[in-house]
């Protein structure tokens, strides 16, 4: 209870980070420093932006959800073992890897803050020159944040800390564009679809592994073919731009960055396409799964699978939202289980057979199966030639909670295992 009351109080978490940059030189004076947030999307961008710093020649650092990196040859090993948190590490961890940086010649740190970073101020004190904002859509850390409209509070942090020497990267066609913009001190430069938007795009081609766009911007306009697909992963590349923009690094350089852009281990990652598609993708919010389903829709498949894990902690009424988009979409739902800290994994399954008897699905259109593996497995031997199979949820993570236990699993390794042992690899 004492341990659980300092970790919430803010003038104590402030001092950590104050004394953290202190005893480690401060290191993020030296550095710059671009934040990206938001509920959806954040280590996609993360990995867009350094792509167009490293195209500049800039050495330039990364921390997020994927570890902790120098470029993306030198990984990083934080200076103190046990349960650090991934994507935004408490100060003592993180000034420490800024402070190497800072020794290894780095000249800017892309950073992944999430929600749990800001609300327990763990980047206080970085000077951020860009602070970027994918989106804000309810996830499953509603109930630590003490609801919704307290989830976007601590979003906004990252935003009122910048000051009018920053720039704040915002999507346009967000319903919250306003209060972020009022939030900040900064410069804000827009990004999205529509024509209001400072940097806009549209789709001029796409298939399965890569899309074509043109993008206007307050410099010009540039065509890019990006190495992956997807709506939402042109908005991902738009929020790169601005940031690429704000840093005033020429269009051709951003192209060329984007271009040679590679998504995130477990981001919409193709492990074979014959005689049918497998596809590994983190998307585990309604709003990802509603992204990844307008993709595939544009796509000429014939059977549609998907296997997901529905999470225990996420809220009631988000595990039906996913039940129901899933039966809604897919030709065969498989139901299985992923990270379950507080409650039974269980509970998750029957919260989506509960729906679905609820709803009167055709038992034919979905399976439950607890053992990850089996459901993956169960997945391939139902797929023909043309279908797809998405499975969803964990990317490219290495380990499962499940109550105390930790358990090794990774997607990407399971499946293409699977898959060899059916014959297709």
């Amino acid at each position: 209870m004492f341990l659980s009351a300092v970790k919430r109080n803010p003038l104590l978490r402030k001092t950590l980070a104050k004394v953290s940059a202190w005893f480690y030189g401060n290191p993020q004076d030296c550095i710059t420093s671009i934040g990206i947030t938001g509920t959806n999307g954040k280590t996609t961008v993360s990995y867009l932006v350094r792509s167009i710093l490293r195209e500049a020649g800039f050495l330039t650092g990364l921390i997020g959800t994927t570890g902790y990196w120098i470029d993306d040859q030198t990984k990083i090993s934080p200076p103190v073992t046990g349960k650090t948190p991934v994507t935004t590490p408490d100060p003592w961890v993180l000034y420490s890897l800024l402070r190497e940086m800072k020794c290894k010649g780095v000249k800017f740190c892309v950073m992944e803050v999430s929600s749990f970073g800001l609300k327990f101020w763990r980047v206080y004190g970085i000077p951020f020159k860009v602070a970027v904002l994918t989106n804000i859509t309810p996830c499953h850390h509603l109930q630590i944040h003490g609801g919704f409209t307290q989830y976007i509070r601590d979003k906004q942090k990252l935003f009122t800390m910048l000051n009018n020497q920053s720039v704040a990267v915002l999507p346009r066609e967000s319903s919250y564009f306003s209060d972020f913009s009022q939030s900040t001190k900064a410069r804000v430069i827009s990004y999205g679809l529509g024509p209001r938007a400072d940097i806009s795009g549209k789709i001029v081609e796409e298939n399965i592994s890569s899309l074509s766009t043109t993008i206007k911007t307050p410099k010009g306009e540039i065509f890019i073919k990006l190495p992956f697909p997807g709506e939402f992963n042109l908005k991902n590349s738009l929020a790169a731009v601005g940031a690429g923009v704000a840093l005033n690094i020429n269009l051709s350089v951003i192209k060329r960055g984007l271009e040679n852009s590679h998504l995130p281990p477990g981001h919409w990652e193709i492990i074979i396409d014959k005689p049918f598609t497998v596809v590994v993708d983190k998307a585990n919010t309604p709003q990802a799964f509603h992204s990844l389903i307008n993709l595939v829709q544009k796509l000429k498949v014939n059977k549609k699978i998907v296997v997901y894990g529905n999470f225990s902690e996420f809220p009631y009424n988000i595990r039906q939202e996913l039940a129901r988009l899933t039966t809604d979409f897919f030709d065969l739902t498989i139901v299985t289980i992923d990270d379950s800290i507080d409650v039974a994994p269980q509970r998750g399954i029957n919260d989506f057979l509960e729906y679905v008897h609820r709803k009167k699905i055709n038992p034919d259109k979905y399976l439950a199966i607890p053992e990850r593996r089996l459901a993956i497995q169960r997945a391939v031997q139902e797929a023909s030639a043309g279908d797809i199979i998405l499975i969803l949820g964990r990317g490219s993570e290495e380990t499962m909670l499940l109550g105390k236990r930790v358990v090794k699993f990774n997607d990407i390794t399971v499946t293409k295992n699977i898959l060899r042992e059916q014959g297709y690899l």
